[in-house]
């Protein structure tokens, strides 16, 4: 059986299942928003007051999904929080739903 030739143009990385990049080589999330108890939440970005990178710099990148400072973790990310009860989002419960912005 001949081996499968790797292309640069082939996908290796995570794939963020909200924006579809690649976590290796995009900055960030696209802009959505959580829908709680029928009230809307913005995202909480890297960096953002209560982020786990909050200290950060305009260099710093989340270790869990890549994502640069300034910019949205990508869905299902560790680090992100939660913004109805400040937790980690992966694991606080809130049930949040997530809506895209246009």
């Amino acid at each position: 059986m001949p081996k499968q030739k790797v292309t640069p143009e082939v996908n290796m990385g995570a794939i963020c299942k909200v924006c579809k990049g690649d976590m290796r080589k995009v900055n960030g999330c696209k802009p959505t928003t959580f829908i709680h108890g029928g009230k809307k939440y913005p995202r909480v970005k890297v960096g953002d007051a209560g982020d786990f990178y909050e200290q950060g710099n305009a260099d710093s990148r989340c270790t869990d999904c890549n994502a640069k400072y300034g910019h949205y973790h990508h869905d299902g990310c560790d680090c992100e929080i939660c913004p109805v009860c400040d937790g980690q989002l992966l694991s606080c419960g809130c049930d949040l739903r997530i809506m895209s912005l246009k």
